[in-house]
């Protein structure tokens, strides 16, 4: 066993990093110190790495193997200007409902999504997705539940019971605000439906096409 080593420091990236009392020899400890800094050099990285995906399978391995649910959008967002369009696009539909922080980023997605054709609006979707947006009709009715200070959002939902259910989400919930349900109608040439979490979720891309109802 590698003598443990009281005080002692390890040189890792020109950093000093201090043994812990965790009851750590000194070689796992500096297996797990380099692991924590091999991992941090991915995520800088990983922008290249994203530039460099030919396809999506590749640039979902990437994201994936540095990137929480929390990270996955920014690490994309960062990334649009470096990768083919449609390669971008066709990730971010693979990935989006995996994302925990589409409010956080709704301007810099509204802003990404202005002037996409149809073509392209299809990409964020699979097959069953794209078929079952067809079905349905040009004005679109959605529901959202949420409260005043997010009602601006992007993610709506064709279920009034699934939108009901997000204004009792503990997670969701915020202190002293009165939950709201609200409903509109949205043109299915400007839609995204993503069905992955059974939340026949529509994606929003134009502000300015919702249609409330009072």
């Amino acid at each position: 066993m590698s003598k443990k080593v009281s005080g002692a420091y390890f040189n890792i990236d020109g950093q000093k990093i201090p043994m812990e009392e965790a009851g750590l020899d000194d070689e796992t400890y500096q297996k797990m110190v380099e692991s924590f800094f091999n991992s941090k050099k991915g995520k800088e990285d990983l922008t290249k790495q994203l530039a460099g995906a030919t396809s999506v399978g590749e640039a979902n391995d990437f994201l994936h193997r540095y990137c929480d649910s929390y990270e996955l959008l920014p690490a994309l967002i960062s990334s649009h200007d470096l990768m083919d369009r449609n390669l971008w696009l066709a990730t971010v539909g693979l990935n989006w409902s995996s994302f925990d922080n589409v409010w956080k980023y709704r301007e810099e997605l509204l802003s990404l999504f202005q002037g996409l054709t149809r073509k392209q609006f299809d990409l964020l979707m699979d097959e069953d997705e794209i078929s079952c947006l067809n079905t349905m009709p040009e004005s679109i009715d959605i529901y959202r539940g949420c409260y005043e200070i997010n009602k601006n959002g992007i993610s709506w939902t064709t279920k009034r019971e699934i939108a009901e259910e997000f204004t009792t989400l503990n997670r969701y919930r915020i202190d002293g605000e009165t939950p709201l349900l609200l409903k509109a109608t949205f043109p299915r040439s400007h839609a995204v439906l993503k069905l992955n979490r059974q939340e026949f979720e529509i994606i929003v891309t134009d502000l300015a096409l919702l249609n409330l109802s009072l």
